[in-house]
């Protein structure tokens, strides 16, 4: 679970170059085609493919759409039907990071657990903000197979979870226990889950 944690987060390491020159050009779809082939070698140094079968920007508020995306490392695989990223200008300036909603629809994420299907999400959404030496995903809400509710940062030198503090609750929460000697989780009494880090912990 946390080397699928790792090639996740490849994902997160190629929407850094995918927003840096989202903020820097405000693309056109041609642009925006240059930008995801860079996003795309940025995942492929760390081991992963990142596909898709079409890419558009749309106004007001300006945000870039893609279709059919994939995602896949040798230990995991992600898929949605569409992801979509709405930069937030104001917020990135005041910050002094790239800050950006992320909305995935129908996404499937496939784990490397023996027997176990991939898991279904019907929206996954958070903001995302994005350091040199680290990613931050607020406001993490999905409903699915697995509820989400939190917010975690990955460390991007070491791809691991930073410090997090979010439920785990839904259908398929029980596999929290196959996965609980490698992640920062704690049961609750109902049966649900909770990831939670302080930095410098060890999981």
């Amino acid at each position: 679970m946390r080397r699928a944690l790792s090639g996740l987060s490849a994902l997160i390491v190629g929407l850094v170059f995918f927003f840096a020159a989202l903020y820097a050009f405000f693309p056109t779809d041609a642009a925006l085609a240059y930008i995801w082939r860079r996003a795309a070698q940025a995942a492929y140094d760390r081991g992963a493919t990142l596909e898709s079968a079409a890419l558009f920007t749309m106004e007001s508020p300006l945000r870039a759409v893609v279709k059919n995306l994939r995602l896949s490392t040798p230990v995991a695989s992600v898929e949605a039907e569409t992801l979509t990223v709405t930069p937030l200008f104001i917020r990135s300036l005041l910050s002094a990071s790239l800050k950006a909603e992320l909305e995935f629809n129908s996404l499937s994420l496939g784990v490397p657990l023996p027997g176990q299907p991939p898991l279904s999400f019907g929206v996954f959404s958070a903001t995302v903000g994005l350091r040199p030496d680290e990613a931050r995903l607020d406001g993490v809400r999905a409903a699915g197979d697995l509820d989400l509710d939190g917010y975690l940062t990955v460390d991007l030198r070491s791809m691991k979870i930073g410090t997090a503090d979010m439920t785990i609750t839904g259908e398929r929460a029980n596999l929290m226990e196959l996965a609980k000697t490698m992640l920062p989780l704690q049961k609750g009494d109902s049966g649900g889950w909770r990831l939670y880090r302080k930095g410098g912990a060890d999981k």
